[in-house]
C-alpha cells in the first residue's frame, strides 16, 4: 500500500497520461495505435511528396510541401473505396501544428496515374512544426458530409 501522498499523486498522474496516450486524446498517438487497429476516423492514404520516396523536407526552407490525398479503390477497375474529392480542404490540417492549405483550396490531379483524381494540397514547411526526430507526419480532416479523416506518411526531415 501506498502511504505517501507524493507517491500517490505521482502514481495517478502516469496513470492518467497513459490514459491519455492510450485512449488517443492526443492527435499524434492516434495514427501510432493505427497498427492495433485503434482509428481516428476513416484511415486514408496520403503521399507526402508525391513520387518521391525519401519524403525529404528541409525545415530551414521557406518552402511548400506538397501533399496528395489519394483517391483509393481494392483493386483496378473496382469502385472507388475512397473518394479524395469528397474531402473538405478548408478542414484539413497537417503536421503536429497542424498547419491548414496554403491556398485554402486544393487542386485535382492523378499523381500516382491509376485513372483516380487525387486531391492535392500545398503547406507551408515552417507552419506545419516538423520537427528533426520525426519519421512520420500525420493529416486529418473531414469529408464534406462531416466524417473524419486521418492519414500519414513516412518524413525525413533535413536542415537540422
Amino acid at each position: 500500500m501506498i502511504s505517501n501522498p507524493v507517491d500517490r499523486r505521482a502514481i495517478l498522474l502516469i496513470l492518467g497520461i497513459l490514459g491519455v496516450i492510450l485512449f488517443g486524446i492526443w492527435p499524434e498517438w492516434r495514427v501510432h495505435l493505427q497498427g492495433s487497429g485503434y482509428y481516428y476516423g476513416e484511415p486514408v492514404q496520403i503521399s507526402l511528396k508525391p513520387g518521391s520516396d525519401l519524403n525529404k523536407i528541409n525545415l530551414k526552407s521557406g518552402g511548400i510541401i506538397k501533399v496528395a490525398l489519394m483517391t483509393t479503390s481494392f483493386a483496378e477497375g473496382d469502385p472507388v473505396d475512397f473518394d479524395a474529392l469528397q474531402v473538405d480542404p478548408l478542414s484539413v490540417v497537417f503536421g503536429p501544428n497542424e498547419a491548414t492549405e496554403r491556398h485554402g483550396r486544393g487542386h485535382v490531379e492523378d499523381v500516382d496515374n491509376d485513372g483516380d483524381p487525387d486531391l492535392v494540397l500545398h503547406f507551408r514547411v515552417r507552419e506545419t512544426g516538423i520537427q528533426c526526430a520525426d519519421s512520420l507526419v500525420i493529416l486529418s480532416g473531414k469529408t464534406y458530409e462531416g466524417e473524419d479523416i486521418t492519414g500519414a506518411d513516412s518524413v525525413t526531415p533535413t536542415g537540422c
